[in-house]
């Protein structure tokens, strides 16, 4: 015989089987719904409250952010490219000099050593070609360090301290006046370096960085502390050197190799140890990278070439009139400027101005002059006055384009003479009979100074 299999379910054919509870077991029922109830009020309450504060929290922290990015500069790239010095060339195309505040040449992430870079890499952000512009684990064990450890350590990575250079620091040697050092600022530095890493890959990054660099002295950027430091372009700098470079930066005043060699040395051997840590070089090139003397490998301060320092009253004159034409400062604004001077004549004007070829009787006297090429109308040589640019100081007057006054009768070959000998025909023994002469338009009678007339002459 088949057993019936037992159904969860009521026999609706068959109502009979269907119990009704009795008042107990509905009370029961009644209590257990109760207590049901009871609980969906208070997920519900506590689902409200955390709604609520998830809300209220979000709010306060979006106002909280807002002010702290409140006053926050606009990213543009532009203002991280670093302006170079002003060159200024003469008449054949030779450097005569750089000017501006500081001393800076640019150069791109192809020219560097691959020596430069691993070093920057090792002892500033080892973790560059991996994060965003804000390196998180970094910042966090900067953060722990400084609040458990009272160890200050730099949690900025290169992204972060092209920010902060271009837009909230200002340099003053070692110590650079920062408003980074407010969370404000912090938190401004980390979303202007996220948003800059969405625009620039991470080579335009580096070769903006190392550009705009502090290497003291007022040198700036990789290619100009090359030339500083060692008397060569940046690409073909060594590991030693390489590492020292990346090393000054910190300090750049304490670690300059000029002023306190002892620090600059051990500061490159612990950029070399941090090369060694990372991978980029083997303990043997360590080693040897630090046998090698700082001392022997500089170049001196006196080797640096910035140009001739000289031919200030030609110099003066030019700035005037770049700035003029331009309307731009080229003391703040790189720019090459090419001139007509000749070395040769203004050496000879400068020597003249201070009495290197006559005595002057007296310091009163005073001389300026201009020269011309007189085939192309070139201003060749500018004499501003006598020792101009030494004791006198220079930009205060030069007196050949600053100061105007009676030629006297040394203009008389210029108006005079000339135009006899152009218009009239006269020659160099041409006799002209000096006496009163009379004026046709205004019937003015034309004398000499002192009354007298010395007949033919």
């Amino acid at each position: 015989m088949t057993k019936k299999k037992k159904s969860f379910l009521p026999d609706f054919d068959h109502p009979e089987v269907v119990e009704q509870p009795d008042e107990k077991q509905r009370e029961k029922l009644r209590k257990k719904y109760i207590r049901k109830l009871r609980w969906q009020k208070i997920l519900t309450v506590f689902m409200v409250l955390i709604v609520a504060i998830y809300l209220v929290g979000g709010a306060y922290a979006l106002r909280y952010a807002s002010k702290l990015l409140k006053g926050m500069p606009t990213l543009n790239v532009d203002d991280l490219i670093s302006t170079e010095s002003s060159k200024i060339y003469d008449g054949n195309g030779t450097l005569l000099t750089e000017i501006g505040t500081y001393y800076r040449e640019n150069i791109a992430y192809e020219q560097m050593p691959e020596s430069l870079i691993d070093a920057f890499l090792s002892v500033e952000d080892s973790r560059f070609f991996e994060h965003n512009g804000f390196d998180i684990p970094r910042f966090t064990k900067s953060v722990l360090e400084t609040v458990l450890r009272h160890n200050t350590q730099g949690g900025s990575t290169f992204t972060m301290q092209l920010v902060k250079n271009t837009y909230f620091s200002i340099e003053d040697g070692d110590n650079s006046t920062e408003r980074s050092a407010t969370l404000s600022y912090k938190a401004q530095q980390i979303v202007l370096s996220m948003q800059l890493e969405k625009q620039l890959n991470k080579r335009e990054i580096f070769e903006l960085y190392v550009n705009k660099l502090n290497f003291g002295d007022r040198i700036r950027g990789v290619q100009k502390a090359a030339l500083y430091y060692y008397g060569k372009n940046a690409n073909q700098l060594t590991l030693a050197e390489s590492a020292l470079l990346a090393g000054i930066i910190n300090l750049p005043n304490t670690y300059n190799p000029y002023n306190y060699l002892d620090y600059a040395t051990q500061r490159r051997n612990n950029v070399l140890d941090l090369m060694q840590y990372h991978g980029y070089i083997t303990d043997e090139e360590c080693a040897l990278a630090k046998s090698i003397k700082v001392e022997d490998t500089l170049v001196g301060k006196s080797n640096f070439n910035t140009g001739n320092t000289r031919y200030a009253s030609y110099l003066d004159v030019v700035l005037d009139e770049v700035q003029r034409m331009t309307g731009l400062d080229p003391l703040s604004t790189g720019m090459s400027i090419y001139t007509a001077l000749d070395p040769t004549i203004q050496t000879e004007i400068e020597a003249i101005q201070n009495g290197e070829v006559v005595d002057f009787e007296s310091d009163l006297v005073q001389l300026a002059m201009i020269t011309l090429n007189n085939k192309n109308g070139e201003i060749v040589g500018v004499g501003g006055g006598r020792n101009y640019g030494g004791d006198g100081g220079s930009r205060l007057l030069n007196r050949a384009l600053q100061q105007y006054k009676q030629p006297g009768s040394s203009i008389k070959p210029v108006l005079e003479y000339a135009l006899a000998f152009e218009y009239l025909g006269y020659s160099l023994d041409e006799v002209l009979i000096d006496k009163p002469i009379t004026y046709p338009a205004e019937q003015r009678v034309l004398v000499n100074y002192n009354g007298k007339y010395e007949g033919d002459v």
